[in-house]
């Protein structure tokens, strides 16, 4: 379970408030990011494909920018 904390000052006052995510959110969070970072991947690979009219070119870049996500 993750909490985060945040501070908040309103003159001289400060509210300080707590809030937790469970690790089935977390989970969920996990898995639509590895899904959207496949799906850009394909969209991209087949833009650069279809601009450049090479397959080599696109998974090259691709897999370039496949590795600095990683």
């Amino acid at each position: 379970m993750v909490f985060i904390m945040q501070t908040m000052w309103i003159g001289k006052m400060c509210i300080l408030t707590a809030k937790s995510i469970s690790s089935t959110i977390s989970g969920e969070m996990r898995a639509d990011a590895v899904k959207a970072v496949i799906i850009s991947t394909i969209c991209m690979l087949i833009y650069i494909w279809l601009r450049f009219k090479d397959i080599r070119f696109a998974s090259s870049a691709v897999i370039a920018l496949v590795h600095d996500v990683l």
